[in-house]
């Protein structure tokens, strides 16, 4: 999806006119600053930038090679197609400018009906999140300490659920809102146990019901956080579990509140994967580094590795590991 900038046909407008501004006074001078404007503003517009034409097209091009030619007949020199500059009181023909303001009229008769064919919505902001924030990067109402444990997948959900919001599209919004939060969930159940190969169990149900069943084991070294697992299921009580009914109908203030809820769970979700995997990282770390083999002049004649004495009795280090055993 992309952002439809209105300024610029207020631009062009601008720009197309400007052709024909009282203070030129018809002289060639003073109309290649707005010549050269009104043919690339045109000429952006021809090739799609803000909108793809389609009915006004035709006029478009039409009045492009109007202009064009204008500028080419006082501003190209015809022998070497190099530009010249004429004297300052070098008239235009009003004949010519009257040309291009009917090519004019037309065109804007075209694009009148070119846009009142485009369907555009304005977004309003919901609550704390600007509208132009919840189409387009959702996903940064996450922390940014929790942005690296969270996903791409559940990202991508976020930022459709905002967007689902921006357009006033309650239900959609909590149905992506819910993906993003059972992605997530999947990411923190496996921390604690391998991951389900069944495909009817791969469902937030089970997930959270086996995640309680973790947090009971008190035999456990690490288990899931218990209030964290019955925030989850709450979530899902009330969101999920209604949502999935055909005639269930999510107003956006609702979707709004359930995106504020989801996104602060995942926090504390990737929160606790953090803090479950930095240490491993950090024990891998550290047993890499113990098995290492590190030659130091301060170690013992008998453990250092390698060592060998030359003929003249002086010690020297044999840095060649031997691959046997």
């Amino acid at each position: 999806m992309q952002q439809l900038q209105q300024f610029k046909f207020y631009d062009l407008g601008a720009k197309l006119y400007g052709v024909f501004n009282l203070r030129n006074h018809g002289r060639v001078a003073d109309l290649f600053g707005p010549l050269t404007d009104a043919q690339k503003s045109l000429d952006a517009l021809i090739k799609g930038d803000p909108i793809e034409l389609k009915l006004a097209k035709g006029e478009a091009s039409k009045l492009l090679t109007q202009i064009s030619a204008l500028f080419d007949k006082y501003f190209i020199d015809k022998t070497n197609r190099q530009l010249r500059f004429p004297s300052g009181e070098e008239k235009v023909d009003p004949q010519e400018l009257a040309l291009i303001q009917l090519a004019l009229e037309k065109f804007e008769s075209a694009l009148a009906a070119e846009l009142s064919r485009i369907v555009v919505y304005p977004a309003v902001q919901r609550g704390i999140y600007s509208s132009v924030d919840l189409i387009e990067n959702a996903h940064l109402a996450l922390p940014e300490s929790a942005q690296a444990y969270v996903s791409a997948a559940a990202k991508r959900e976020l930022d459709s659920a905002g967007r689902a919001i921006g357009f006033e599209l309650g239900t959609a919004a909590t149905v992506h809102a819910l993906r993003a939060l059972e992605t997530v969930t999947v990411s923190y159940y496996e921390l604690f146990a391998a991951p389900l190969t069944g495909r009817n169990e791969r469902n937030l149900t089970t997930y959270l019901r086996k995640l309680a069943a973790l947090a009971d084991e008190e035999d456990l070294k690490t288990r899931p956080d218990q209030r964290l697992v019955q925030l989850l299921t709450q979530i899902k009580d009330s969101y999920r579990n209604p949502v999935m009914h055909a005639d269930a109908i999510v107003e956006v203030g609702t979707a709004a509140s359930l995106f504020g809820l989801v996104t602060s769970a995942i926090a504390q979700i990737a929160e606790q994967i953090a803090a479950h995997q930095e240490p491993q990282a950090k024990a891998s770390s550290t047993a890499a580094a113990e098995s290492s083999t590190v030659i130091s002049p301060m170690m013992p004649d008998e453990a250092k590795p390698g060592l060998m004495e030359t003929d003249d009795g002086e010690d020297v280090y044999d840095f060649r590991i031997s691959q046997a055993g």
